[in-house]
């Protein structure tokens, strides 16, 4: 088939576009169903669609089914010659990235395309396969997954699906992506027993899928939708991480059960409440940050707890963290704290951020043994904290206070402080570094406090 023969037809799909167009007296419904019938006539026998496509395409605009007309019949012409089809890829191969990897146990088709609005599935083997990814692609229509029935993993994500087929045949899924799509509602994932991992990031989602009979799951991530309300956890016992950042939920999960829960995360809303951690005894990582709490979680169970986001909060008062051995990484930026938190037991702390708050003194951190990162900046700070004792500290961050006495700067050039090189200091936006503990230093920092007076200071450090 020559490329003149090509244009032909294309050519002649799109005259019968708009002699149906001209023929419907401006019915847009008319036009639609015209349009699907032709569809299914060019896809006859070479694409086979599933039972509910029909319905799926009356979703679509007449300018998206004509273009999907033209565009099908376009790759069945080419497809349906075989040996046409080495010089078909070949004119595409800056398009279209094809992998397929055979191990024995695991066979994968790979399919990333910049511009591919249907996947033809009737390539022989094509039922063999165990991995299928058609992700960043510009899909509107789902590939034929009924073709697929030993499929374990599927990822959709990045393309622009508005609706998922039902997916109740592929009993052997373990992993599911279909982040990035503007679906129109959340697909029907329920009889997966064998489910393990369900991405639905950014999907525009109001309502969260029915999941209770999933009991497999391990990993579940919705962040990035309009959720108002949290997705029913009961029964996922499973369940390791759970993502819900980016929503509109103003009740937190109720975590009944989910005792080998690892991470959670639940950033990013309208919490005005806290969840009930009560036996989450696995649980290494929470964020909440960004949401309207006023006071702490119960942490009494959190004995494994790593990292611990609470900033950008309505925090107040006097805040108690106690005996969390393990935490590592902590922040209480921007809250309302006037009061510094009170921090025992705190022995593998690594990164402290108090940064914008309102504190008018430093907590005490003499126990923070592993402390290395320490921000107070951007609060109201008339007094230097005592550093005594914190011997790996590296970076210091007192930016924007209400110093006014020399103690600050004593504090400073203390001689356990600079012990190790490559030691930081952010004091009124001046950058101090100690490259070496055997080289004396003298500093002059021109700067301004926070009313406005000019700083002059000069330090040495031997």
């Amino acid at each position: 088939m020559n490329k003149s023969l090509i244009l032909a037809i294309i050519l002649s799909i799109l005259g019968m576009s708009q002699n149906i167009l001209a023929s419907s007296s401006h019915d847009d419904n008319a036009v639609k169903e015209e349009l699907i019938e032709q569809i299914g006539n060019q896809t006859g026998g070479f694409f086979r669609f599933m039972e509910d496509q029909a319905d799926l395409f009356r979703t679509l605009s007449i300018a998206e089914l004509k273009e999907i007309l033209e565009s099908e019949y376009y790759q069945n012409t080419l497809s349906s010659k075989s040996e046409h089809e080495g010089k078909y890829r070949e004119s595409r191969k800056r398009e279209i990235v094809e992998q397929t990897h055979d191990d024995g146990s695991d066979k994968l088709l790979e399919l990333r395309y910049r511009t591919l609005r249907l996947v033809p599935l009737n390539r022989d083997g094509i039922q063999d396969v165990t991995q299928f990814y058609v992700y960043t692609n510009q899909l509107r229509i789902c590939p034929d997954l009924s073709r697929l029935p030993n499929l374990r993993g599927l990822d959709l994500s990045a393309n622009q699906l508005r609706s998922i087929p039902n997916l109740s045949h592929l009993t052997r899924l373990e992993y599911l992506g279909i982040a990035e799509n503007p679906l129109i509602k959340a697909p029907d994932v329920r009889g997966l027993g064998m489910l393990e991992s369900l991405y639905l990031r950014e999907c525009k989602l109001k309502e969260s899928p029915i999941i209770t009979d999933l009991r497999g799951l391990k990993k579940l991530n919705l962040m990035h939708n309009e959720l108002e309300e949290a997705p029913v956890l009961d029964g996922l016992t499973s369940l390791e991480e759970l993502m819900l950042s980016h929503n509109k939920l103003r009740k937190p999960p109720v975590l009944r059960g989910q005792r080998n829960l690892e991470t959670l995360e639940l950033s990013n809303n309208m919490l005005s409440e806290n969840p009930v951690l009560d036996g989450l005894t696995k649980l290494t990582h929470i964020d909440l940050s960004y949401n309207k709490l006023k006071e702490l979680p119960n942490f009494k169970d959190q004995k494994a707890l790593r990292t611990l986001n609470l900033e950008g909060n309505a925090l107040e008062g006097t805040l108690t963290f106690v005996d969390l051995k393990t935490l590592d990484w902590l922040s209480l930026s921007h809250n309302q704290l006037k009061e510094p938190p009170v921090l025992k037991g705190l022995e593998q702390l690594r990164v402290l951020n108090l940064d914008h708050n309102l504190l008018t003194r430093a907590p005490a951190l003499g126990a923070l043994i592993r402390l290395e990162y320490l921000d107070l900046s951007y609060n109201q700070l008339v007094k230097a904290p005592d550093l005594n004792g914190l011997i790996g500290l590296s970076v210091i961050n007192l930016d924007i206070n209400l110093y006014s006495d020399h103690n600050m700067y004593e504090t400073l050039k203390a001689p356990y402080l600079w012990r190790y090189s490559w030691v930081t200091v952010r004091l009124f936006n001046s950058v101090f570094h100690r490259f070496s503990p055997n080289t004396n230093m003298i500093l002059t920092a021109h700067s301004k406090d926070a009313q406005g007076n000019e700083i002059k200071t000069f330090l040495r450090f031997n």
